[in-house]
C-alpha cells in the first residue's frame, strides 16, 4: 500500500480502499461496510456520503472538519485528518457494537424528508423577502 490512510492500514485487515464503484453497487457495498471512512480535509458543510452511512446503520470515521462531527455524533468517531490518526479511530469504531436500526432511526429523524422538506420552505420564505 502507497503513502495515506491505506498505508496506515494493515495489509489483510480485511479494509479496502475504492475510488470507484460500479454503477449500482455504492449503496450495497456501504451497507455491508463495517465503517465508512471519510477524511476529508474540506470543510464540507453537509458530507453526503456520512449522512447515507449512518442512515444504512454503518458507523462513520471522519475527520473532525465541517459537518462531519455532527453528523457523526455518537455514531462512529472524529480525528484529526491524517493518516495515523484516523486509522486509530477506525480501529477503535470497528470494536465498537452500534444499532444499526438506532443509527436509521436517528439519520431518518435529523435528515429525513420532513426535516428536508421544512428547510426547504424556511429557504423559500428567506428568498422571497429578498
Amino acid at each position: 500500500m502507497g503513502r495515506g490512510i491505506g498505508g496506515a492500514v494493515r495489509r489483510g485487515s480485511g479494509c479496502e480502499a475504492s475510488r470507484e464503484v460500479p454503477e449500482g453497487e455504492y449503496f450495497r457495498l456501504m451497507a455491508g461496510a463495517g465503517a465508512t471512512v471519510l477524511p476529508s480535509v474540506w470543510l464540507e458543510p453537509l458530507p453526503t456520503v456520512a449522512v447515507e452511512s449512518v442512515s444504512l446503520g454503518v458507523p462513520v470515521v471522519g475527520s473532525g472538519l465541517g459537518g462531519i462531527p455532527e453528523i457523526v455524533d455518537r455514531y462512529g468517531a472524529v480525528a484529526p485528518p491524517s493518516p495515523e490518526r484516523i486509522a486509530e479511530a477506525v480501529a477503535k469504531v470497528l470494536e465498537m457494537h452500534y444499532d444499526r436500526e438506532e443509527m436509521k432511526r436517528y439519520a431518518f429523524g435529523k435528515f429525513g424528508a420532513e426535516n428536508v422538506e421544512r428547510l426547504v420552505r424556511i429557504l423559500d420564505k428567506v428568498a422571497s423577502r429578498g
